[in-house]
């Protein structure tokens, strides 16, 4: 896809996607986007900063921006909970 100017160049686009960004040039301790649509735009969107190493310990920014409309902090407690989960047994499955 690399000659394609266009958002999403694969079409049909799947129903059940899920935004997911990498940034692996920074860490962060926050990140938000102001989708800009009078709130019509309901997934989960997911963002993923650069590693860094600190006190013999590896962490990876991690930011998941939810619609209140759609989910609450339950929904994403047990999101994030798993989620710690799979990075914490990753030699078991990796």
């Amino acid at each position: 896809y690399k000659d394609k100017n266009e958002m999403f160049p694969k079409k049909p686009i799947p129903e059940n996607t899920v935004p997911i960004s990498m940034i692996p040039w920074i860490d962060f301790s926050s990140f938000n986007l102001n989708i800009g649509n009078n709130s019509r735009f309901l997934l989960p969107i997911i963002t993923i900063g650069k590693f860094y190493s600190k006190d013999d310990k590896i962490y990876l920014p991690f930011s998941l921006q939810v619609h209140h409309a759609v989910c609450d902090g339950y929904h994403v407690s047990l999101f994030m909970n798993e989620f710690q989960n799979i990075i914490d047994n990753v030699n078991e499955w990796i």
